[in-house]
């Protein structure tokens, strides 16, 4: 699996150090989804915000509004601002769907924990 994420970076994203998923858990898509653990590079065990239901869920190339059962989207912002949907996640490494590399931190922008990416 290489390197998993830190746990800290895991668990409900209401103190704002947290990985913020759009997942489609508990019967629906949620926006403010979290991360419970890490099963490999593009898999991991998701909750709702409301912390009700959770699920395995895979990353996946779409629109957060798109995704079915069992999928999910970490997106991140590069330098320029631009979006970039996260195939694999590592502790220290991110690639996104079109095979670019990046090292990541979490900020919080007051409305959500973002990914920023930086190119390697």
């Amino acid at each position: 699996m290489g390197r998993p994420v830190n746990k800290r970076n895991f668990g409900d994203p209401a103190d704002a150090t947290n990985i913020t998923v759009r997942a489609y858990v508990g019967g629906g898509i949620d926006e403010q989804a979290y991360i419970v653990d890490q099963r490999g590079t593009n898999k991991f065990t998701v909750s709702n915000n409301g912390a009700t239901a959770t699920a395995v869920c895979r990353l996946v190339n779409k629109a957060t509004d798109s995704v079915a059962a069992g999928e999910m989207v970490i997106e991140g912002f590069d330098a320029g601002g631009v979006r970039r949907v996260i195939k694999k996640l590592f502790n220290r490494t991110a690639v996104d769907f079109d095979s670019n590399r990046y090292t990541w931190d979490l900020e919080d922008d007051s409305t959500d924990t973002v990914l920023r990416l930086t190119a390697i």
